[in-house]
Formats: C-alpha cells, structure tokens, sequence
C-alpha cells in the first residue's frame, strides 16, 4: 500500500472512531465557554473580545464559522475537533517519516487514533487539537530543515523558503490558536541551536533561524499584550494550585492515563524509543524537545505563574507516544508488531470514559420545564458561581435579559468575565435584596461543589442574606446544582 493510501485509510478510521457516540458526553463547562464565544458577533468577538480570554479567540472564529455552516449542536459542533484532529495524521505521519523512517511512521499512526489525550481532546469544543496541529507543522518543517540543508552554505536564494514560512506561520498559529504556544516556536528553535553547536547540523541554519524567529516575534506581537496583561492580573490569583510535588506528579501522569501497572512499561518504552532514535540526531532532539523540555518548561514556569495543567501539554503526549512506536518500529518484525497490538489494547483501554454508554443529560437542560415562568422585567437571577452563565445562557439566553447578579468562590472573577452579562458582587457586599412589586428571586446555585473548588461553604453565607425575609416558594435540584424560587412579601 502507497503511503498515501494508508494515512487516508487511517484518517477515515480514526475519524469513525471519534464520532462514535460523539453526542453522548453532555458540554462541560470549558466546552459552554467556547460555544459562548462562538455566539458573539463577529466584530465583538474578534476586536471587543480580542483580549478577553487567556488565549486569543481564533479557536472561537473557527467554531463560529463552522457552526455557521453546519448549525448547532453536541456531534456538529465537536465535528470541527474531529477535523482538526484527523488531519493532524498526515502531518505526524510526515515528521516521524523524516525523522525515523517509514515503518516508525506506519507504527506512529496506527497508535496515535487511540492515543487518550487525542481522543478525548478531538471530542470536545477546545483549542488544544488546533494547538497540536500547528505544532506537529513547526516540527515538521524545521526537521525537513534541518535534515535536507547542505553542508556549504546555500545563498539566500536557494534558502528553504516554504519550510521557513511554513515554520514561522504554524508557530505563530500555535500561540494564537492556544496562549502556551507561544513557548514552540523558539523551543524548537533552541533544539536547533543545540544540533548546531554539536555540529550536527550546518551553522548556517543558527542565522536563518534567528531571522524566522525575529519574522515569528512580530507575527506574535497583537498577542502579546493580552497575554502580558493576564500574566499580571489573571494568573496573580488563578485557580491553579503550587507546583508541589503531590500536584506536580498527577499533572505529568496525567499525560499518559493508563492503569498504574502499565506506567512503568510505557515509561521504559519511551527510553527504548528515545535511544533508538539516537542514531537520527534531529529526531532525537526535536522529539524530546516536545515531549519532555516543554511538559518542564511548563514547571518551571508555574513556580513563577501557575500554569501547570494537562490539557496544556497534551499536544506533548502525541509526541510521547510517536517516540514509544518508534522504539516498537525498532524491534524483530514479529515482536515488534506484538508490542504494538498490546500498546494499542493499552490505549483502547485507557479512552473507554471518553465514550459513556448513555446520552448524558445537561444539569442545565434539566431544569428547563421551570423556566417558563420567569419574567426578566419583575424577577431577578442570581447566580451562586459566576461560570453558570456560560450553559444557562447558551440553553436559555431570554433570562439575562432583565437584571442577573453573580457570586464566585474568593470573591474572584473568571479570566473571561468581559463575555459575562450578570453584574458580579462581591460576597462582602451582598445584603437583603427587595423585588419589584409581585416579582420573585430565582437562584442557581451549587449544591455538590466539583472538587478541587469548593464553593458552598463561601457562597452560602452570601446567598443566606440576599434572600433575607424572602419565603422559599419551589425548588428543585439536577446533579450538582439547584434551583431555588423566593417569594417576597405580598404586596
């Protein structure tokens, strides 16, 4: 079979695989913010809202247009990600070609379909499979770079021009499509610079590549100042905790979710892989560059700003995995193909929380019998945790349009909060609400706070003394949340 003909019948299975059931996870919060979004006009999404979130809203203009197209809904939607992700495919497969050989490549795809972090993040409504796919074109196309340059300094005319553009613009994409991109570009860069102080590669490509990387910065710069902004500001006081060890060793686990017996073996298979790409010097950098320098990068910088957290380095397990079917490629042909079957059963293992048996409903969706008869212009919604908008809105967008109120845990505001439209208070400012004549005061609030933010204890005194001398009319309760109905005095 033609190289061709097995990525395009890998691509078509992995494509199956995804979609498989592919409405029966309900929108989790993150997914409720991106579709929150994708709602907006064009010009406030991409002028107003240019630096409302930590990541610039490109991802969200995708979503948008895509939902424009297709329309709304949980396989429509997610679909866009499973794009996004097949074609992630023919791109790993090119790079671990360049930089290992065929057979390594034909042993990268057939794992990485059933890769968890691939799976998981191809379903749902983020940026990261955006994220992994300018990255896997970065290394792409500084391998080919880096392999293909003669030993004599080419004039600048016979410069690898494409695979510089390709370079620049993917790693400038990679910071717009997620803000820890930004860290790829020059990442690899710096693997470069190491290949060309062992004389591994041409000195020559150290000038090129401090060009492509100046070309890069200002392809970066409208970027930047949101991001400089929310390191100073959001991140001063972001949910994150301190990279301690105990946290620290669950984010890096939590790249590769197996059963705690089979870490040990993925781990000295990823030493296999790793030595047996000692004898491709670019493979071998560039390939621990994504998989091992940035997850550390990362740790290090969250000793400064948190930003340790999984789905931020998950584009790394992709390239983790690529070098454990590498060192599986190396082995006798027989036994080489075993090992590769029991990592895929492995893998199959590890994705099966992805697909729940049953269409999970939506908490929010549960309560939509109720909210027939709310009157914006005489009831007022509180919200007891402010990242409640997002799913209330997008089910039932006709409630925000009278006065809206929200709390938070440690009176602190969501990165996002500008998309908001309910006024957040502070709990220390909260005190007896009065209604308008005839109105009522509903309340949405968390009953079984998701761990590790506990919400209850902080927001119930606050909520305790909004509904002050108010009589609980109805209530009812869907998972996690309830929804409460006060009455006022008659009139």
């Amino acid at each position: 079979m033609t190289d061709r003909g097995f990525v395009l019948l890998i691509m078509a299975a992995a494509a199956l695989a995804l979609v498989f059931r592919l409405d029966h996870p309900a929108f989790w919060g993150d997914e409720e913010i991106s579709r929150l979004f994708a709602r907006e006009g064009w010009y406030d999404l991409l002028i107003t809202h240019w630096s409302t979130d930590t990541h610039r809203p490109v991802y969200y203009a995708l979503l948008k247009a895509w939902g424009g197209i297709w329309g709304e809904g949980r396989i429509t939607e997610r679909s866009l990600n499973v794009l996004i992700s097949v074609l992630c495919l023919p791109v790993l497969f090119a790079f671990v070609k360049t930089v290992a050989g065929r057979r390594a490549a034909v042993f990268t795809l057939v794992a990485t379909p059933l890769s968890p972090l691939f799976v998981h993040h191809a379903r749902e409504l983020r940026m990261y499979p955006l994220l992994l796919l300018m990255a896997l074109c970065v290394l792409w196309a500084v391998a080919k770079i880096l392999i293909q340059a003669p030993a004599q300094s080419p004039p600048w005319r016979s410069a690898p021009l494409a695979l510089w553009g390709a370079a620049i613009l993917s790693g400038a994409g990679a910071f717009y499509a997620q803000a820890v991109g930004l860290l790829i570009f020059p990442l690899v860069g710096l693997g470069a610079l190491a290949l060309a102080a062992l004389r591994l590669v041409p000195g020559y490509v150290v000038w090129q590549g401090a060009v492509a990387l100046g070309l890069f910065g200002l392809l970066s710069v409208p970027g930047l100042w949101p991001m400089v902004f929310h390191m100073g500001s959001t991140l001063n006081d972001f949910w994150l905790p301190a990279p301690d060890f105990s946290y620290s060793y669950s984010q890096f686990a939590g790249l590769y979710p197996y059963v705690f017996w089979a870490k040990p073996l993925v781990g000295m298979a990823f030493v296999w892989g790793a030595w047996c790409l000692r004898r491709h010097p670019v493979g071998f950098v560039l390939c621990l560059v994504a998989a091992l320098d940035f997850p550390l990068l990362l740790w290090g910088i969250s000793f400064y700003k948190p930003v340790l957290i999984v789905r931020a380095m998950a584009w790394t397990s992709i390239l983790g995995g690529a070098v454990i079917a590498i060192g599986l490629a190396r082995l006798p042909q027989r036994v080489g193909a075993l090992a590769l079957a029991g990592f895929v059963a492995l893998q199959f293992a590890a994705i099966q929380p992805n697909y729940p048996p049953q269409r999970q409903p939506s908490q929010i969706d549960a309560f939509a019998p109720y909210w027939t008869g709310f009157n914006p212009e005489k009831d007022l919604l509180i919200l007891g945790m402010q990242s409640l908008e997002a799913p209330l809105r997008n089910a039932q967008p006709q409630l925000f349009a009278g006065g809206v109120l929200a709390l938070n845990y440690r009176d602190h505001q969501a990165p996002f909060s500008a998309i908001y439209q309910a006024e957040f208070i502070r709990r220390d400012q909260v005190a007896a609400l009065e209604l308008a004549e005839g109105g009522r005061l509903w309340v949405l609030r968390e009953i079984h706070p998701l761990h590790p933010i506990a919400t209850e204890d902080q927001v119930a005194p606050a909520l305790g003394r909004m509904v002050q001398g108010l009589a609980l009319a109805s209530e009812w309760t869907s998972g996690r949340l309830a929804l409460q109905i006060y009455q006022g005095p008659p009139s």
